[in-house]
């Protein structure tokens, strides 16, 4: 079987074609290049995971629009989600877990995904997935310093190890901005590993590596989980896709 898996997150689009089970061809760029890509294979079950809703408009532009599907709670998945309100549940969350289910198996995991926002989800040997918690992303603290106040400069700057103290006040947004996200995660998983034995840590989304290097515990860390994870979905609902 032939599958595409497309992410289309609040900042980019990723899209992985998947052929005898690996990635064959990977895309990263506008929506309207990746409606190629659906039309450059034919025969190719599409499964996408958006919380875009322009993209859903461009979507319909694609050729054997019946072969393209929208993940959401109606999907049969290999875990159980224990989630109230299921239907509020993000698709890249759900796709996220996927992903690592089908890396490590029925264990208990966490997995952290960085990108516009920081998600954090949590999966049970025994429960499967249970929820977790979602924060700003690093460009979101950024643009929230400077858009909520009314002197605070725009930074983008990814400084890996900022100093602790801010010289300047560009100096002194990236140190908080940087220190306080990294400081947060490390946080996190520390309370997590004191409540959840043997829980294994994966990070995934546009800013894994830059975290995976500044983390305490040691972690795995896989920036297209997000499309393994549904392509794991595509299979496991085959026939019934």
């Amino acid at each position: 079987m032939e599958y595409i898996a497309i992410d289309s997150g609040n900042t980019n689009s990723k899209a992985a074609y998947f052929k005898n089970e690996q990635i064959d061809y990977f895309y990263k760029q506008e929506e309207i290049d990746l409606i190629r890509l659906v039309n450059q294979f034919p025969n190719a079950q599409v499964l996408v995971s958006t919380v875009n809703k322009p993209f859903l408009d461009l979507l319909n532009l694609a050729e054997n629009r019946d072969r393209i599907k929208f993940l959401n709670y109606n999907f049969k998945f290999p875990f159980e989600i224990d989630y109230q309100n299921i239907e509020t549940l993000g698709s890249d969350r759900i796709s996220s877990v996927s992903g690592a289910y089908s890396k490590i198996g029925k264990q208990n995991f966490l997995v952290i995904d960085c990108g516009t926002c920081i998600t954090y989800n949590i999966h049970l040997r025994d429960e499967g997935f249970i929820g977790g918690m979602i924060s700003p992303g690093i460009d979101m603290r950024f643009k929230a310093l400077h858009t909520l106040t009314a002197r605070l400069p725009l930074v983008t700057n990814r400084i890996p190890n900022p100093t602790f103290i801010g010289k300047s006040t560009i100096d002194s947004i990236t140190t908080g901005v940087i220190k306080g996200a990294i400081h947060e995660m490390n946080g996190i998983i520390d309370s997590y590993n004191k409540i959840f034995p043997e829980i294994k840590i994966i990070l995934c989304g546009g800013d894994a590596l830059f975290f995976e290097s500044n983390l305490k515990q040691t972690i795995f860390a896989e920036p297209n989980l997000v499309l393994i994870g549904l392509h794991e979905i595509l299979r496991y609902n085959q026939p019934n896709y």
